[in-house]
């Protein structure tokens, strides 16, 4: 319409004059038809871009509406990421607000986990605030993750420290004492922590004040070797006396005498012993024993300590079967101690094993180990499971009738452990009720002993 309003036909087949037609022949020199075409071109572009801006606003209209409720569920997302609050989204019917509310859905279900996690965690903390034993835990660096109020105080930890070091970085199922910078002594046990896929992901520690039990067990080795040195001279001469009047130096003596005397010289012999044990023990804790460590033939030392042992194996009709290799089998020991050794698990072993019973004694080299092992097996009532792990403390003893029986201080083996462990070696005990029980004692092998093994 606007093109014929510029330039129409008329009647006769001319072109009705126009003001615009007049106007584009005059300025542009072209005919009235030529005129026409241009305008008609003209607003035919003119149309093409009105629609196609129309269209362009539609479709924004309709972006719009469509991504302006996705931006406010993204917004609702990142809000509840950050306060673990939701508000909800008004989206309309549809797939969108199917979506919403899954997101909803979504975000409920983690609100009421995150809400049972805090109540957990604080449920934690407050048992662990409430122990009086301290809690460490540590990651696989070694770096503190959780510390309880008592670990603090025990290791005498600032409670506002942030930096904290404890010395543990390693599985310790018997426990480790150390001393704390308040000088506490603590002993620490710890175990790793796993997943289930076996995954370790640190350690947890528990720690326990062992300050007064450690200041009690140094009073009580102090007074026994203080009583032990007041004894052994009175006890040396009374049994010094009762040697002189069994020889008959105050005269001839009755049976009846010579029985009691006999009585009183074995119980004081006994007691020197005793005491001999408990100067020894409390030497050997308060680490005043040295060794002087040079190579030492077992084989010799277990003739020596069985010959001089012989009159009590004979009194109760014992065999002892000492096995040895053709070879010497040197250690690195100090002789007058490792006898000692041999002589307490020989002396155990004969007043556990019955008379006419067997003692077996072994010495071998473990070339491989760099070790040399000595066996002493008796074939007593042996040791039950709950006795063994506290064979080797002090004064215990175990319950059968025999360890009732045969009088001794339940020092000896304490002592033959101590003395082990200065030697660098190990002991263990092999037994089953009823079968006997074997002590097994691992040495480290003198230098030269490759040589002798023609190795």
């Amino acid at each position: 319409a606007i093109a014929l309003a510029a330039a129409a036909p008329f009647g006769g087949g001319h072109l009705f004059p126009t003001p615009i037609s007049f106007w584009l022949t005059g300025w542009l020199g072209i005919t009235p038809m030529a005129a026409f075409g241009l305008v008609t071109r003209g607003l035919w572009l003119m149309g093409t871009v009105l629609l196609l801006a129309t269209i362009g606003c539609l479709v924004g209209i309709a972006i719009h509406r469509v991504f302006r409720p996705i931006t406010r569920l993204t917004q609702r997302v990142e809000t509840f990421l950050q306060h673990q609050t939701w508000t909800p989204v008004p989206t309309g019917p549809g797939e969108l607000g199917r979506l919403s509310g899954a997101v909803a859905a979504l975000a409920g279900e983690a609100s009421h986990w995150s809400a049972e996690l805090a109540l957990y965690r604080e449920r934690l903390q407050s048992i662990l605030d409430s122990m009086g034993t301290g809690v460490v835990v540590t990651d696989n660096e070694g770096r503190v993750e959780l510390i309880n109020p008592a670990a603090r105080e025990l290791l005498g930890i600032d409670p506002g420290a942030a930096a904290l070091a404890v010395p543990v970085t390693r599985p310790i199922s018997n426990g480790q004492a150390f001393r704390a910078a308040n000088d506490r002594v603590i002993n620490a046990i710890s175990t790793p922590i796993r997943r289930r896929d076996g995954e370790t992901l640190g350690l947890v520690t528990v720690l326990e004040d062992m300050t007064r039990e450690r200041e009690l067990e140094r009073v009580r080795s102090d007074f026994l070797t203080v009583v032990s040195h007041e004894l052994r001279t009175p006890l040396t001469a009374v049994k010094g006396s009762l040697d002189l009047l069994l020889d008959g130096d105050a005269g001839a003596l009755e049976p009846l005498q010579q029985r009691f005397l006999q009585t009183a010289r074995r119980n004081a012999e006994r007691l020197i012993s005793l005491v001999q044990d408990l100067l020894d023990l409390s030497r050997l804790e308060a680490g005043q024993v040295s060794l002087t460590l040079q190579p030492a033939d077992i084989r010799r030392i277990l003739d020596d300590v069985v010959i001089g042992l012989g009159a009590i194996f004979d009194s109760k009709h014992q065999q002892v079967h000492v096995e040895l290799p053709p070879q010497p089998v040197l250690v690195m020991a100090d002789r007058r101690r490792f006898e000692q050794v041999v002589t307490n698990l020989l002396g155990n072993a004969s007043n556990y094993t019955p008379e006419e019973g067997r003692i077996e004694v072994r010495a071998q080299p473990d070339v491989a180990a760099g070790q040399a092992v000595l066996t002493v097996r008796n074939s007593g009532p042996g040791i039950a499971p709950e006795d063994r792990e506290h064979l080797f403390e002090k004064f215990y003893r175990g319950g059968n009738a025999l360890t009732r029986q045969d009088g001794g201080s339940g020092l000896g083996l304490a002592i033959v452990k101590s003395l082990v462990d200065l030697h660098h070696g190990t002991i263990a005990v092999e037994s089953e009720p009823g079968n006997g029980a074997a002590f097994i004692v691992r040495l480290p092998l003198a230098g030269d002993e490759r040589a002798n093994t023609g190795r």
